[in-house]
């Protein structure tokens, strides 16, 4: 066969043609590369039984490498300036017959394009020569993509971000109430695209939105705005009335599970109820068919952002026999937790304390019952000072444990350690300061009190002891006359205790031993914690220690106890004692009648050198008058 194809092909080249049939060409492949790129073109025929195919190959080899060749569809191939192919077998149809790889040169540049053509084709049959057409393929070296992703602008509802630069990919836009913007962004190339703009609806709350710039190369770069949207809309979510048909029930809104037993002629009730905001909705409500024994129900308040609050009614119904069923009487909690505040629970300890900043005006209390057919009260509302916070836990029986929560809701006033007095006195425009001390700085310098004075500021001046106040000084501007250094140390203890709890007759009594000498400024105020010792609207008096005279003077009498802290003015600082009890001096006050008896004597002194003077007068008048 090998031979056969080989005579037919020199009588194609040495006689005259008989064209049997036409043989048409195409190349496919990229028209487009990048600079030095590889790419592969290939050479396709559409013909009837062709057996062979040959012709030249015309490129310009300063712009083009070729790097291999090969033939296609059973074809060989001989690839040089030329190329000759030829098939054992002839094949009809539409294919591929020569595959060619160039390689771009370095003289190739972009912008620039050149063909690859095939030409003077002739193709073979069997036995016939055939005619064959030429085709070419025009490269083109592409101008590099741009890589350009930045904006050159970007805008919220046509205003210009403040503070937008190329580089800068976050931008935070404070808060808003409105419930859309609209964001527009132009890329600094408009060969790329931009992503992420226009009207974009606002959820209440963090809102975060990014805006993509897609280079012509396709490398992107993302810029991100993020808005928080106001939600003004209203979180109460409490009842401001439950009533159960055939019950009592002593409702408070804050008051969250309820216990009621009914009798057993009471086989049905009907809760009524009224949201405190008529925004809110509520489920749960209406009329209830009860069972023997307990029945719990549970009424959801919703408020307007969706916030929820679950009221609990459990209702026992009696037996015939009038029984409740087993009613427990635990009324103990299992545990308080106080968000963001550490207290040490114990279920028998009935009280505790923290302190809060002023922003709080509520804090967030968890308290889990031993008994899950217990209900509890908690009153959580907070003002400025004071507190007390009160968990009710009613068992199942009626019976009530009250455990309570004296919480310290600061002044709205700067709280700073001793290090950062001097400048929090010069920035602040509130009136009063609050220098904490939870650590061995207990001095306030000299330099504290210079700063202070015309500035019409108080300083709080409060020790901290666990997190819990141990006492508060109080200073005013107007009344400091000259700087001293202040030490604030009170200790509560005394190396004269034998002597004073001689001269109480052993009180009750709390040592107060001022670590300061001498004068404070007038109407100082000290404050001090005595809930351990003494109880709500005890009397105490003060009094102060005479080591000269080894006497108890009163200072102050009936001062009162209010949330466990006791008040009062001092002007000079050494060693003071609390105590319930009136104390009577038996010591008989010698000085003041020595000093009265040197008076009386003085003055006598006095009146008869004066008679005396006038005496000796009268008589020399006599003796010059007195005739000779």
């Amino acid at each position: 066969m090998k031979l056969r194809y080989i005579i037919g092909l020199l009588i194609l080249l040495v006689c005259t043609p008989v064209y049997a049939t036409d043989i048409t060409t195409s190349v496919s492949g990229k028209s487009n590369i990048d600079a030095g790129e590889q790419f592969t073109l290939t050479l396709n025929v559409t013909g009837d039984n062709v057996w062979g195919l040959s012709g030249n190959i015309g490129y310009d080899t300063s712009k083009f490498t070729l790097v291999s060749s090969e033939g296609l569809n059973g074809f060989t191939s001989m690839v040089g300036t030329g190329f000759s192919l030829d098939s054992a077998n002839g094949k009809s149809g539409t294919f591929g017959i020569l595959s060619l790889t160039f390689k771009a040169t370095s003289s190739f540049r972009t912008g620039e394009s050149s063909t690859i053509s095939f030409s003077n084709l002739t193709g073979a049959s069997d036995s016939s020569r055939l005619s064959a057409t030429g085709s070419q393929k025009t490269i083109t070296v592409n101008i590099p993509k741009s890589d350009n992703s930045n904006l050159s602008t970007l805008k919220v509802d046509g205003n210009n971000i403040s503070g937008f630069s190329v580089s800068n990919l976050k931008y935070d836009l404070g808060n808003t109430d409105s419930d859309s913007m609209e964001i527009s962004a132009v890329a600094q190339d408009n060969k790329a695209t931009v992503s992420g703009t226009g009207k974009k609806s606002l959820s209440y709350g963090k809102n975060t939105f990014n805006v993509v710039v897609k280079a012509e190369n396709g490398s992107t770069k993302t810029y991100t705005i993020t808005i928080n949207r106001n939600d003004n809309r209203s979180s109460n979510n409490y009842l401001k009335s439950l009533k159960i048909s055939n019950a009592k029930i002593s409702f408070n809104k804050y008051t969250l599970n309820y216990n009621i037993v009914v009798d057993n002629t009471v086989d049905s009730i009907d809760i009524q109820v009224q949201p405190e905001d008529s925004k809110s909705s509520v489920r749960g409500t209406g009329k209830k068919n009860l069972n023997i024994y307990l029945n719990t129900y549970n009424v959801v308040v919703t408020a307007e952002n969706g916030s929820k609050r679950v009221y609990k009614i459990n209702i026992s119904r009696k037996d015939e026999n009038g029984n409740a069923g087993s009613l427990s009487t635990n009324n103990k909690l299992n545990s308080i937790e106080i968000k963001g505040y550490n207290i040490t629970f114990d279920p028998d300890t009935l009280k505790y304390s923290i302190t809060v900043d002023n922003t709080v005006e509520q804090v967030e209390i968890s308290a889990n019952v031993m008994d899950k057919n217990s209900t509890i009260k908690i009153n959580n509302k907070l003002t400025v000072g004071e507190n007390l916070i009160t968990i009710e836990v009613l068992s199942q029986s009626g019976d009530t444990r009250t455990y309570e929560i004296m919480v310290l809701r600061k002044d709205n006033v700067p709280v700073v350690s001793v290090k950062d007095v001097i400048d929090t006195i010069n920035k602040t425009t509130s009136k009063s300061i609050e220098v904490e001390i939870k650590d061995e700085e207990n001095t306030l310098s000299s330099n504290i009190l210079k700063e202070l004075k015309g500035k019409d500021i108080e300083l709080k001046i409060t020790k901290y002891e666990n997190d819990n106040i141990k006492y508060i000084w109080s200073i005013s501007d107007k009344n400091i006359k000259e700087e001293f250094d202040f030490d604030t140390l009170v200790k509560f203890e005394s190396e004269n205790a034998d002597k004073i709890n001689e001269l109480m007759n052993y009180a009750q009594s709390i040592y107060l031993n001022y670590s300061h000498s001498g004068n404070l400024p007038k109407n100082t105020k000290f404050k001090v914690y005595v809930g351990n010792e003494y109880n709500e609207n005890d009397l105490l008096n003060l009094y102060y220690f005479d080591e000269k005279s080894n006497k108890m003077i009163l200072e102050q009498e009936n001062l009162v106890v209010k949330n466990g802290f006791v008040e009062y003015e001092i002007e000079h600082c050494s060693e003071y004692i609390l105590t319930q009890s009136k104390i009577k001096n038996s010591n008989f006050d010698y000085k003041n009648i020595i000093i009265i008896i040197e008076t009386i004597v003085i003055i006598g002194g006095i009146i008869y050198m004066s008679l005396k003077s006038k005496n000796i007068k009268i008589n020399f008048k006599r003796k010059t008058n007195k005739k000779i």
